[in-house]
């Protein structure tokens, strides 16, 4: 028996890595050691991501105020020209 989820058509929703896992999966007659796999996988992801979304929060923020900053100055002592009539 074959899975949907291993039939080519789903490669490109689930990624060949899990279509991969659970087709090795189905064959070995070990499915539940395959999706704690996966599972552990989209966990190391998740915690990963997250990590990194807090680690740029500072730069960023540092970053939009420097802007911030620089942009104030150059309008405020920034000679204005007059228009001559």
């Amino acid at each position: 028996m074959i899975s949907p989820i291993t039939s080519k058509k789903y490669h490109k929703v689930f990624g060949l890595i899990y279509v991969s896992v659970v087709r090795s999966g189905l064959r070995s007659c070990k499915i539940d050691e395959a999706a704690d796999k996966i599972l552990s996988y989209l966990e190391q992801m998740d915690a990963f991501s997250r990590k990194v979304r807090t680690a740029l929060r500072y730069p960023i923020f540092m970053l939009g105020d420097y802007s911030r900053s620089v942009g104030m100055q150059l309008r405020h002592r920034t000679p204005r020209l007059k228009r001559c009539a």
